[in-house]
């Protein structure tokens, strides 16, 4: 019994540590524009040292594996990152940038036909903090962007960015901390099951 707890322990304290973070970019059809709303927040430990560079909110894409997709302000960290699942927002070329934009400084990028991927973020971001930047295009709807409705995702380790075009974004991850409180309450209570187990002790004749 001690043994299958232990293991279970090691087994929900590495849940928690896989905990997935996300953000998510929100675009809706309001008052004759068009507005991006980015949430969320994202672990940036193994991605290494970003550079600094200047960024144009915008939507832009030239061909499969060449595009961009920014939100916030023109300062950027822009960290080299291998996207496991890219699902461009766009399917013939278009390039729009933004009127307004505000907040942090959100979005993704390939060149070289996929071959060079980038992930934007704000300069001297931490892991975990909330992420929250805007864009809007004036005068725009989704037909004239050159968007379909539906979720777009590009994920990259335990992390993803998702781009919602017109539909409810997707359930919000379960913070780090709140996984781990909970896997603990869980493995306590387990581990206080198994002591309240009477010991059967076997007895030869």
């Amino acid at each position: 019994m001690t043994r299958c707890l232990h293991t279970l322990g090691l087994v929900l304290l590495l849940a928690a540590v896989q905990a997935q973070a996300a953000v998510t970019v929100s675009f809706r059809e309001t008052g004759g524009n068009v507005e991006a709303q980015a949430s969320g927040s994202l672990n940036v430990g193994s991605l290494g040292n970003p550079a600094d560079v200047a960024v144009l909110a915008l939507l832009e894409f030239v061909a499969p594996g060449n595009y961009a997709y920014v939100v916030g302000p023109s300062q950027a960290a822009a960290y080299a990152v291998s996207f496991a699942t890219q699902q461009p927002l766009h399917a013939v070329a278009v390039s729009f940038v933004a009127d307004a934009s505000s907040g942090s400084t959100v979005g993704v990028s390939a060149a070289a036909g996929g071959q060079s991927t980038v992930l934007y973020l704000p300069r001297g971001y931490v892991s975990g903090a909330p992420i929250n930047g805007t864009a809007t295009w004036n005068g725009e709807t989704f037909a004239s962007l050159g968007l379909t409705p539906g979720v777009y995702s590009f994920n990259f380790g335990a992390d993803s960015v998702a781009f919602v075009v017109g539909a409810a974004p997707p359930p919000a991850p379960v913070p780090a901390g709140s996984m781990v409180a909970w896997l603990a309450a869980v493995l306590g209570m387990l581990l206080l099951a198994g002591r309240s187990l009477p010991i059967v002790q076997r007895t030869t004749r």
